[in-house]
């Protein structure tokens, strides 16, 4: 009787265990798999390597994109600037209204994450953010809105929140 009453416990030990296991290891790899995106969007920006950027960019936000680049063959260093500009208004209506040197704003910009949200197949990663305008050293505080696809995340939009870092 002790035996299978040792064994019981022992089953639903290893059942918790792997239960916190696997839902503690879920949160954390989406989480890890957005932070990977934003760093590599932010280098990305900083080498203005405009296919590491849309690689990075949710489908919606990039095919439009790929399909004006490849009918125009916009891929000379000469148009860098045209790409990026239409990467930045493709990401939100913030850049395309305020008229930001969009290519000074990408090459200097540091993002530091400061917190993760997860809804179903979406997730908000919220960062402090400085960059370069004018040669005037700028921070802002924003969100990087992201999407899941097979199982893929990708940047789908992004703003500022605040004036300031937090």
């Amino acid at each position: 009787m002790k035996k299978m009453e040792l064994k019981k416990k022992v089953i639903i030990g290893m059942i918790c265990f792997f239960g916190i296991i696997l839902l503690t290891g879920c949160g954390n790899k989406n989480k890890e798999e957005c932070n990977n995106i934003i760093n590599e969007f932010e280098y990305a920006c900083n080498e203005l390597d405009v296919d590491a950027m849309l690689r990075c960019l949710h489908p919606d936000v990039a095919d439009p994109i790929k399909a004006i680049l490849s009918v125009t063959n916009m891929i000379s260093g000469e148009e860098t600037e045209d790409i990026v500009d239409m990467i930045a208004s493709g990401l939100g209506e913030q850049f395309e209204e305020s008229g930001l040197d969009s290519e000074e704003m990408f090459n200097s910009l540091d993002i530091e994450i400061t917190d993760f949200e997860k809804n179903e197949g979406t997730a908000d990663v919220y960062a402090d953010i400085s960059f370069n305008l004018a040669g005037e050293p700028m921070e802002r505080y924003g969100v990087f809105h992201m999407t899941q696809v097979n199982k893929q995340w990708y940047i789908s939009s992004f703003e500022f929140t605040a004036d300031t870092a937090r």
